[in-house]
């Protein structure tokens, strides 16, 4: 057997020895449960809540989509007097059930329209929650719910 093939062999058993040991030892059991999580379906046309992290199946069209991240968020938190109101940069990525995929920014406030095309798709954002306070400036993804309107360009 080539040395290069052994030492790849004896890497691959030694970490599948290791995640092994490690499930041993107390860690969580992956399942289908735990680790994917669940996607619902949502009407084009319709107006829906989406958080951060979550996934919609966009009915009956083959696309889902993905609020991934906060870009930014400089909205004037609600417990100050701002000079300007700021806005919010919001990233999605989306995937076809033929393997096409892409990613966009939605833009919310200061400027941006709130609303971004992707593939055949026009998206229109409503309220994004939560406002930000001064003593809550980041909040973490899960804690931001955007209300989404997708629609056929």
């Amino acid at each position: 057997m080539p040395l290069k093939l052994h030492a790849a062999l004896v890497g691959v058993a030694a970490s599948a020895l290791l995640l092994l040991g490690c499930n041993a030892a107390g860690s969580a059991t992956l399942s289908p449960t735990a680790t994917v999580p669940l996607v619902r379906s949502v009407a084009l046309d319709t107006a829906f809540p989406l958080r951060g992290g979550e996934t919609v199946d966009l009915a009956a069209q083959g696309m889902v989509l993905t609020f991934a991240f906060m870009t930014s968020d400089s909205r004037c938190p609600t417990d100050v007097a701002c000079p300007r109101a700021g806005g919010a940069v919001l990233h999605f990525t989306w995937s076809r059930s033929g393997g096409q995929r892409g990613a966009f920014d939605l833009r919310i406030g200061a400027g941006g329209s709130g609303m971004a095309r992707f593939s055949r798709y026009v998206v229109t954002a409503g309220d994004l929650l939560p406002q930000p306070t001064t003593s809550n400036l980041r909040p973490s993804l899960r804690d931001y719910q955007v209300t989404l309107r997708v629609e056929l360009a």
